[in-house]
């Protein structure tokens, strides 16, 4: 979008930019904080409608395609492996992209599992979606207060 540009040309206005996105963060950590003291109890987390799983699948292709760090991957990574003098570089490529599919499925299935079985053990209990949402608050502070603390000193 032309933004990196931009801040190339204004370094002051590229501090700028992360001051505010730290500002941002610790503004949501605080709100997010309060939020999880408003009540003893915390509100029921809110009921997610399903979809269908042929429509997920789509889904999950478009993110994926559409996602610039896989791309990255795929451009950075796998062409230092490619020997042109063994064969089509085209299907050494498609083999290797092959490879890292396979090899990613497994870990993406667990990360799945163990995150639906987390997020019914959450539901469950009233006491872990308050230390989830401390948890998730404290991260976002911590996170804007470094941004914010790092920028800060290099100015």
């Amino acid at each position: 979008m032309g933004l990196a540009a931009i801040f190339k040309h204004s370094p002051t206005l590229y501090i700028v930019v992360k001051l505010l996105g730290a500002a941002y963060l610790i503004y949501l950590g605080i709100k997010y904080f309060k939020s999880s003291f408003k009540n003893d109890e915390v509100a029921e987390v809110k009921k997610t409608s399903y979809k269908p799983l042929h429509r997920i699948f789509f889904e999950s292709i478009l993110i994926e395609i559409t996602n610039p760090k896989i791309a990255l991957f795929f451009i950075a990574f796998l062409p230092q492996f490619v020997n042109p003098e063994i064969g089509s570089v085209s299907f050494q490529l498609l083999i290797f992209g092959i490879i890292v599919v396979v090899t990613a499925i497994p870990c993406d299935m667990l990360v799945a599992i163990f995150s639906s079985k987390i997020s019914s053990l959450i539901k469950e209990s009233k006491k872990a979606q308050q230390v989830q949402e401390r948890v998730s608050a404290s991260i976002l502070f911590a996170l804007g207060s470094y941004i914010g603390i790092k920028e800060l000193r290099s100015i």
